[in-house]
């Protein structure tokens, strides 16, 4: 038979490490050389190719079509027991123009208009099974354009998510997509959303900041309105568009909460005046960006917002994303230490956990 360079190396090494016990022995050499006579077979060359090509397609990914489903893949194995059958669900899916690491949506919405690249769907899940298999179906007008099939690798309880793209750089066409998460085949969850023209809006008169913020909170609300993050700055962009009050207030428990009256009604944001004295800027605008977290929320969901472990839990993130971006690493880890993992990362399901045990009284999406 003829060996390629690779073959010719493998049997070097295999040679060198069975003398290399013993090279005075005259036997030990007539061993080696019998085992050397063996693997150099046609027999151990075929078995050998044969595995190699397998675990070469085990390892090769395949990527087809227009539109790309995307997300993070397991190199994970888990066991289920035959006849297995889920006790999963998903909650409200959120879609947005990005996601955090921590999973956080970054311009959360149901309608986006014309050019987007891609979009991101934020999955909230409990009772998954790691293992378990699950599958994302997308329909673009009733039209299936992508699908994926995965198995589970992310615990119980938490929240994730995956994405959609064209596939080829360009941006998503425009028309109405529908997501169907299924477990055991059938549909756990289905939501939708629109990409949809850019229209001439007439220009509005928007309302100032100096009218809407308290100058005494004008400093906080600014770590917002000028941070590098992203999704600190369209929560803070609510306040002019809006028309969202920021303001002091006695009457309410803790240290911030957002209330509104109606439909009609913008909303506020209210400080505690005895925690604003005691906190720093950096604390009082991380509790400015948890309850903008909730205005949003409330836009996004049609005009209300409850009280669930999802909302408070993306609440919490973007306060801490705020203490993160202002370097203030020393109250992140007097607020948030006990929520890192070992190897230093920040364990956002350990955050949910914590979050679902503090509102125990609230649903969790």
């Amino acid at each position: 038979m003829t060996e390629g360079p690779f073959g010719v190396t493998i049997i070097g090494i295999l040679w060198k490490i069975c003398l290399y016990s013993d090279t005075n022995n005259e036997k030990n050499t007539v061993y080696c050389i019998t085992i050397m006579k063996n693997i150099m077979s046609f027999h151990f060359w075929r078995i050998f190719l044969v595995v190699f090509l397998c675990l070469f397609a085990v390892m090769m990914g395949i990527c087809s079509g227009t539109i790309t489903d995307g997300g993070e893949e397991s190199d994970e194995g888990f066991l289920i027991p035959e006849g297995f059958v889920s006790t999963g669900s998903f909650g409200r899916i959120m879609f947005a123009e990005g996601a955090t690491e921590e999973c956080a949506p970054i311009g959360e919405n149901d309608v986006f208009e014309e050019g987007i690249l891609e979009i991101f769907l934020i999955i909230p899940y409990f009772e998954m099974t790691d293992g378990e298999t699950w599958r994302r179906e997308w329909l673009l007008d009733g039209e299936e354009i992508a699908s994926s099939e995965e198995a589970w690798y992310e615990g119980s309880e938490g929240i994730t998510y995956r994405y959609l793209t064209s596939g080829d750089d360009g941006p998503l066409s425009e028309g109405t997509y529908t997501v169907n998460l299924y477990l055991d085949n059938q549909i756990a969850r289905s939501a939708s959303f629109e990409i949809v023209g850019q229209e001439v809006e007439p220009e509005q008169q928007g309302n100032s900041i100096e009218e809407l913020v308290d100058p005494d909170l004008m400093k906080a609300y600014d770590i917002l309105a000028n941070s590098d993050n992203k999704a600190l700055r369209i929560l803070s962009s609510q306040v002019p568009e809006e028309g969202i009050t920021i303001e002091f207030s006695d009457e309410i428990p803790g240290t911030g909460q957002f209330r509104y009256s109606g439909s009609d009604d913008p909303g506020r944001v209210y400080i505690s005046p005895d925690y604003w004295n005691e906190a720093s800027w950096e604390e009082v605008a991380g509790t400015i960006a948890h309850e903008l977290t909730h205005a949003l929320q409330r836009s996004a969901k049609g005009g209300e917002v409850d009280c669930t472990v999802e909302n408070e839990y993306l609440a919490f993130l973007f306060e801490f994303y705020t203490l993160q971006e202002s370097g203030r690493s020393d109250i992140i880890y007097d607020k948030f230490g006990n929520l890192y993992a070992a190897d230093g990362s920040f364990d956002h399901n350990k955050l949910w956990n914590v979050v679902k045990k503090v509102y125990s009284d609230c649903p969790e999406y």
